[in-house]
């Protein structure tokens, strides 16, 4: 405990001084390297890595009966685990507050990007839908968790094919519009910090994620954690958000 103490004060007083324990400047992201499909039984998957933050997204679909209040929709369920090799402290059981947050905030980017036409996902009008299931699995925890998983699931479903009924289907793409880009920015004081690390999120007191359609403009947004932000807080934070958002798409090739 004294050790986390000792190492807090230390990261909270680098930051300050606009520092950080792995020399990255206060906006910069850390090394992105990413996979394509390896999960063979999957529609399309992802293999993500933000530094030494790690996570894998799946995409899978089933028959189901759509909403009544939207007979021609598909639906579409979005759900982030840890693995419990994911962190030292994680442990075994139902999700804590920290998924189920990040999967609501995941799901969002990508419904109101309107990623998915979900029209195309109707088979037969207020019978039969097909009903997606974005799994996103924490193989590492090193922080950001949340722009991690919302990058892996558009790319996974970007390069998923559709769901067939019949084997004799000829391969379709899924039927994407838009690609969500989540950008998580926390503060401490004054100074406003992207891509935290694990140990760099113990010290920090408020957090805000904005997720972007391609067009750039804003279709989500979450605020977290006990503090707030000033008027001008928040507008450098959108301003930050929107540059690092077309930076991460070049860096995922998209």
């Amino acid at each position: 405990m004294v050790l986390n103490r000792l190492t807090s004060k230390y990261i909270s007083k680098k930051i300050l001084e606009d520092g950080r324990l792995d020399n990255r400047k206060l906006d910069e992201y850390r090394v992105l390297d990413i996979k394509k499909n390896e999960i063979s039984n999957a529609l399309g998957s992802c293999r993500l890595k933000l530094g030494n933050t790690e996570v894998v997204c799946g995409i899978k679909a089933d028959l189901a009966t759509p909403y009544s209040d939207s007979p021609n929709e598909g639906v579409i369920v979005t759900s982030v685990e840890y693995m419990p090799l994911a962190a030292k402290e994680i442990e075994g059981g139902r999700p804590d507050e920290t998924m189920v947050e990040t999967s609501r905030v995941v799901d969002r980017g990508i419904r109101e990007s309107h990623c998915i036409d979900m029209k195309k996902l109707c088979v037969t009008e207020g019978e039969e839908v097909w009903r997606v299931c974005i799994d996103c699995y924490v193989m590492g925890h090193d922080g950001n968790l949340i722009d991690a998983c919302a990058l892996a699931s558009a790319l996974a479903l970007t390069w998923s094919t559709m769901p067939k009924k019949d084997e004799k289907e000829k391969d379709k793409p899924f039927p994407i519009n838009d690609f969500p880009i989540a950008i998580t920015a926390r503060k401490y004081k004054t100074k406003i910090v992207l891509d935290t690390t694990k140990d760099e999120e113990k010290c920090f007191e408020s957090r805000l994620t904005t997720t972007f359609t391609k067009d750039g403009n804003i279709c989500a947004m979450q605020k977290g954690e006990c503090g707030g932000f000033s008027v001008d807080e928040f507008n450098t934070i959108l301003d930050l958000s929107s540059k690092k958002q077309k930076e991460l798409r070049k860096k995922a090739g998209v």
